[in-house]
Formats: structure tokens, C-alpha cells, sequence
């Protein structure tokens, strides 16, 4: 009986493991994305890759030196001058539409 329950408990364990390496390959996706938005362009483009913030930017969401290459590229909200609402009009789009 104590055999047994020492089997359950090492099988048990080798599940929680098993469990952990799947959370942690699910979450560096999203830890990736996070790290790159806050990245700048040089550093997105380094071989091989950092995965430490350098220097932390906010120029991908608005980039007050514009689209001056080749360092700078439009921020998020300053892409789309095409589309009535810019960026903001395709969230709401997307919102309204995964509602």
C-alpha cells in the first residue's frame, strides 16, 4: 500500500513539473511581445536577441521624431493617416467585432 502511494505521489509531481514547463512556454510569448514594444529598433534588430530591456522606449506607440530613417519608424498611434480615426478605429473594430 505505501508503494502505491508512493507511486501517485512521484507520478503526481512529474505532473505539477509537466504543468509548469507548459505555463511557462505559454507565457514567453506574451512576456516577448511586452519586451518588444518597449524596445528600440536597433535593439529589436540585435543578433542575437536580448531579453532585457536596454534602453525602455515608448517611441512605438508615438514617436515624436517621426519617420526620420534610419533609426525611426512611425509610433502605433501615428501609423494609419489614411484611415478616418487612425489606430483607435481598428480597436474599436476588432473590439466590437470579438464582442
Amino acid at each position: 500500500m505505501e508503494r502505491a502511494n508512493r507511486n501517485t505521489e512521484i507520478l503526481q509531481r512529474i505532473s505539477v513539473a509537466f504543468a509548469l514547463v507548459l505555463a511557462l512556454l505559454t507565457l514567453v510569448p506574451y512576456y516577448w511581445m511586452v519586451l518588444g514594444a518597449f524596445k528600440t529598433v536597433p535593439e529589436l534588430n540585435r543578433i542575437p536577441p536580448t531579453f532585457m530591456i536596454e534602453v525602455p522606449t515608448l517611441n512605438s506607440f508615438y514617436d515624436p521624431a517621426g519617420n526620420t530613417p534610419p533609426d525611426h519608424t512611425l509610433g502605433l498611434f501615428q501609423r494609419y493617416p489614411g484611415t478616418e480615426g487612425g489606430f483607435p478605429r481598428y480597436m474599436w473594430n476588432s473590439f466590437a467585432v470579438s464582442a
